[in-house]
């Protein structure tokens, strides 16, 4: 075992080492410094032998907040472990805690697309850039306020490289210089914990009165209804029901009323607090005069729509989408920016507990 490899054994964190202890693993080095022949090598066994002062001062450091501190361990040993003289490890600590290097207005700025990276300003970038990916990885649940919540590895990052950006304690996810922001990856789903439900029931329900509305309307010809509601592009209820019930004979008016009545209320069972203004403004214009659904308009209207309730839920100033993988991250403000930017994965309206609209980051 290398010198560097057996003192490694020793977690950031611990007690100080006894003097005399301190005295013998140095000596140790010493006796192993003839063999070093590898400059980084060298850099890492001097980083190890005064790790004591570099871990104590991350740790000083890094206690802007309790969640944080519930990673250091992590940071200092990506820190400690990066091969580069000391100096310029403890320059990137210092750096990373009292100005940050992430570029805060840059990476507020709404609607432009950005990579992670152009948002970093470093001035030890062969630090950084050993450290990044041990401190964009981080995730998991860590404490905020009184309970525990999930931490997504885009808004850990964020939250270590800045001491303008926290892990929010109440709703939201950060707060980035004073301004409380939602994050999302992607998949990411635009919805809240408050004013929202369930369509499970709502799409049973309709599926049955689906089914019993052909016999209702005196058709010249039997229709059979779809088996399945689900709305979606794809949909053979939202796109010919409609069309076949008015085709045998159906008054189109009535067909017009079943399915605008239909589509409000399912869009009623996600957004509960939705007026009747609201979800006629959204459905009115999306059921045409032959009973189908126009997806294209529908889909914009909706992205407004659900960015606008769960801002106005949720108390939020902006979202920042992020993909970690990619790098790519955007901040939206406003629900014009989210409907112009924002590829919707999937609608939201089926029933389950994991409806909601779900969006692509790429």
């Amino acid at each position: 075992m290398r010198s560097f490899e057996f003192l490694s054994e020793k977690k950031v964190g611990d007690a100080p080492a006894d003097p005399a202890q301190l005295t013998t693993v140095k000596q140790a080095i010493v006796n192993k410094i003839d063999q070093v022949t590898d400059i980084d090598e060298l850099h890492q066994i001097y980083s190890y032998v005064r790790k004591i002062d570099i871990g104590g001062g991350v740790d000083t450091i890094l206690q802007k907040d309790e969640d944080l501190r519930q990673v250091h361990n992590i940071v200092s040993r990506a820190i400690i472990d990066a091969k580069a003289p000391y100096e310029e490890k403890e320059g990137f600590a210092v750096e990373l805690a009292t100005k940050g290097i992430i570029d805060i207005k840059k990476l507020l700025s709404p609607g432009v697309w950005q990579n992670l990276e152009s948002l970093v300003v470093t001035n030890y970038p062969n630090v950084y850039k050993q450290v990044a990916p041990d401190l964009i990885a981080i995730q998991g649940l860590f404490k905020t306020g009184k309970t525990k919540t999930q931490k997504g590895p885009g808004e850990m990052f964020l939250a270590i490289c800045s001491p303008k950006i926290m892990l929010s304690k109440d709703a939201g996810d950060l707060v980035i210089a004073g301004r409380l922001i939602e994050v999302k990856g992607n998949g990411g789903r635009i919805k809240g914990v408050r004013g929202y439900g369930n369509s499970t029931s709502t799409l049973s329900a309709l599926k049955t009165a689906a089914a019993s509305l052909p016999g209702k309307l005196g058709l010249k010809k039997p229709i059979t209804a779809p088996t399945t509601v689900n709305v979606g592009k794809t949909s053979d209820f939202w796109n010919n029901f409609g069309p076949a019930l008015i085709g045998a004979g159906a008054k189109p008016a009535s067909v017009v009323k079943f399915i605008r009545t239909s589509l409000s209320g399912v869009l009623n069972s996600i957004y509960l607090d939705a007026t009747p203004a609201e979800l006629n403004q959204l459905v009115t214009p999306a059921v045409n005069n032959q009973g189908s659904v126009i997806f294209d308009s529908f889909y914009a209207a909706l992205k407004k729509y659900a960015f606008d309730y769960y801002k106005t839920h949720d108390e939020f100033k902006g979202i920042l989408f992020i993909n970690t993988g990619s790098g790519n991250i955007i901040y939206i403000e406003k629900s014009d920016q989210f409907a112009q930017t924002m590829i919707i994965q999937k609608l939201g309206l089926d029933g389950g507990a994991q409806n909601g609209m779900q969006v692509k980051v790429p």
